[in-house]
């Protein structure tokens, strides 16, 4: 798998972490601010009427509520489209107000046991003196219970008001779906600079590298890469060092080789100028059919000699003879052949001379001199 697929397969992969965690967060967040926004708004009602109910509440504490309560009571109803129901009780637990008047005067637990209360917020904000809120419905409701407290920290009666939160719900949403769309934009942008960042500064000069690696010679050993002062011009540096290495020991090598190629041309020399007559031709082939050395002239002009530059088709009887002893190291095989005019006597055989080193010393000598 390439680099810059990597890349974007990880990247893709933090981005939807990220974006998972930062839902769950902002959702949390969304969720807390605007379901205290809409509690504090329904409690927002009641409060600056707190001293209007508490003052009519010990004035009239038993019986329906007096129509400055009602009339204010049916105007929340009617005009907050939030509220589903409100509860007005005095301290006893009498409702002195509800939406369907016939509840008007029933007892806590009468209503409780014949229609049944949504949650427990009323008993729980009177024992705790402090307003209380709880979900039904789905989640699509609150149950706010708000304590009317007189002097002395007494509750004389108590406000129990249903409101729906599906207008929190849907400015929840709308916010999500306002952070999906703008988080996803922001990553999308993020992503597309720092892949390009990466394309331009990473990938493309490891492609130029690895152009450059292709194109080198190993005659020159030449690595042509700019200069760069980060970790790729390092790598770079590096590899151009290494060539450098490389061609040193090359260089070290074929002078080691050549030298020893001139030590056994002139060995060779000596034994073939000790092993045969002044008319004798010998020829010595190495591995490769080239001619390591030769006590006659074979080729005129050429620095390279292979041994079919010297005999050609006509003396194929010679390459077989040789192909031969390359089979069987230290057996002379030998023929009367014709070699440019002449009726020649040939011997060949193949001197191994170290690990993977092989010789082949032709002697070619007139008829007239076999012996």
């Amino acid at each position: 798998m390439k680099l810059t697929t990597k890349w974007i397969l990880w990247y893709t992969l933090a981005a939807v972490y990220a974006l998972i965690l930062g839902a769950l967060f902002y959702f949390n967040m969304f969720k807390f601010v605007f379901d205290k926004k809409l509690q504090g708004e329904i409690a927002e009602l009641v409060r600056p009427k707190t001293t209007f109910f508490v003052k009519n509440l010990t004035v009239k504490p038993f019986g329906a509520a007096v129509f400055d309560e009602a009339e204010l009571l049916n105007e929340w109803v009617d005009e907050d489209e939030r509220i589903v129901n409100i509860i007005y009780l005095n301290y006893r637990g009498m409702i002195r107000w509800h939406k369907r008047g016939k509840y008007i005067g029933t007892s806590y637990d009468v209503y409780e046991n014949e229609v049944g209360f949504e949650t427990d917020a009323i008993s729980r904000a009177y024992t705790s003196r402090q307003p209380y809120v709880e979900m039904f419905g789905d989640k699509n409701y609150y149950d706010m219970a708000i304590p009317l407290k007189a002097k002395g920290d007494e509750v004389v009666g108590i406000i129990n008001i249903q409101f729906s939160r599906v207008g929190a719900k849907a400015l929840i949403k709308r916010a999500m779906l306002q952070f999906f769309v703008g988080s996803i934009a922001i990553l999308a942008l993020m992503g597309f600079g720092l892949f390009m960042m990466f394309y331009y500064k990473v990938i493309s000069p490891i492609n130029s590298m690895k152009d450059s690696i292709e194109s080198i010679s190993t005659k020159s050993f030449n690595f042509a890469f700019l200069e760069r002062d980060d970790e790729i011009g390092g790598l770079a540096r590096a590899v151009s060092k290494f060539l450098g290495k490389v061609k040193g020991e090359l260089e070290t090598f074929e002078d080691v080789s050549a030298k020893s190629h001139v030590a056994e041309k002139s060995w060779w020399k000596t034994v073939v100028n000790i092993t045969t007559a002044k008319n004798e031709k010998a020829i010595v082939v190495d591995e490769n059919n080239m001619v390591l050395y030769a006590n006659f002239k074979a080729l005129k002009g050429k620095s390279k000699i292979h041994l079919l530059d010297i005999f050609d088709s006509a003396n194929s009887d010679i390459i077989q003879l040789v192909s031969m002893a390359m089979e069987k190291p230290g057996k002379v095989y030998d023929l009367d052949t014709e070699f440019q005019g002449k009726t020649l006597y040939v011997k060949v055989a193949k001197v191994d001379s170290g690990k993977d080193v092989s010789r082949i010393l032709i002697i070619l000598k007139s008829k007239k001199n076999k012996k």
